[in-house]
């Protein structure tokens, strides 16, 4: 078996982390790959395969993103073109996408014996058809909000060419089942759990009565039009990571992927029972 590390260098304590991990995929004699630049973060970098990301990613089985929910799904979209399966340890905060914690790097023993289940997990693809038009891919949400200014922007939002509402808030967050217990929620979305499929559409501070999240169908095409002030600034980003300038009347459409991101569940927890041990908590215990 050949396994992909991908660890975010950011991260405290990484070094000592991705040593730990090589130790334990060492004991069952898996074949270790990483990117070329990332050398200094092991001892014996002889014992290692290294070259670019992209070589490494096609020759691999399975991929491991080191870090927090950031760093998964960044790296989970790298390997959209590779279509192969990734497990995410958790060096971050709550990270409701890693199967493991660090105290449970010993669980990889369990990717050589293949005891493990795979979920897949739908993307958002949205088409900006702005002076220079572009797709972007998102695992949790795309956002289109106001600037800098206090100004409120106006949207129109249409499902399928038929006019579904028109808001005046700071933004609106389409997200995926995925993204469901992310921005969208903190919006005050609804949670959402991620084998049912369809597109969650949550308002941003609406200056509305109707300000509750709407959960579109799947093959549901949305389309969101920005109107009125043309000397305002709005934005679209695609899971935080891109930031692109839209002006008025510029057309954003929204719709499922044709792609999937494979996520690798090692403990075999269902996601109610993440949102209990990572949300939750103790507050979250049954009476």
């Amino acid at each position: 078996m050949k396994i992909l590390l991908v660890p975010n260098e950011d991260k405290k304590d990484i070094a000592e982390c991705v040593r730990e991990i090589v130790s334990v995929l060492f004991q069952d004699g898996v074949e270790v790959l990483m990117d070329e630049r990332l050398s200094y973060l092991v001892y014996d970098a002889s014992k290692i395969s290294f070259g670019p990301f992209c070589q490494q990613a096609a020759k691999c089985d399975l991929v491991i993103a080191i870090g927090g929910d950031g760093t998964i799904i960044h790296t989970a979209k790298l390997l959209l073109p590779h279509d192969k399966p990734l497990l995410g340890v958790n060096m971050g905060r709550i990270g409701f996408l890693a199967s493991l914690e660090r105290n449970q790097i010993d669980m990889l023993k369990l990717l050589q014996k293949g005891e493990y289940h795979i979920e897949e997990r739908m993307i958002v693809k949205a088409n900006c058809f702005t002076e220079y038009p572009r797709s972007f891919f998102a695992l949790n949400d795309i956002v289109i909000s106001k600037g800098s200014t206090a100004h409120m922007i106006d949207l129109r939002v249409y499902c399928d060419d038929r006019f579904v509402a028109s808001y005046r808030a700071d933004g609106v967050i389409v997200a995926t089942p995925t993204g469901s217990t992310a921005y969208s929620l903190s919006a005050g979305g609804a949670v959402i759990d991620p084998t049912i499929q369809g597109l969650l559409l949550t308002p941003i501070a609406p200056y509305s009565f109707f300000s509750k999240s709407m959960l579109f169908r799947s093959d549901a095409k949305l389309r969101i039009i920005p109107v009125g002030y043309e000397n305002q600034t709005i934005g679209l980003s695609a899971d935080g990571e891109q930031n692109i300038r839209l002006n008025s009347g510029e057309e954003i459409q929204l719709e499922r992927a044709d792609k999937t991101v494979k996520l690798i569940n090692l403990t075999g927890k269902r996601f109610y029972e993440v949102i209990h041990d990572k949300m939750l908590g103790r507050f979250g215990e049954p009476m």
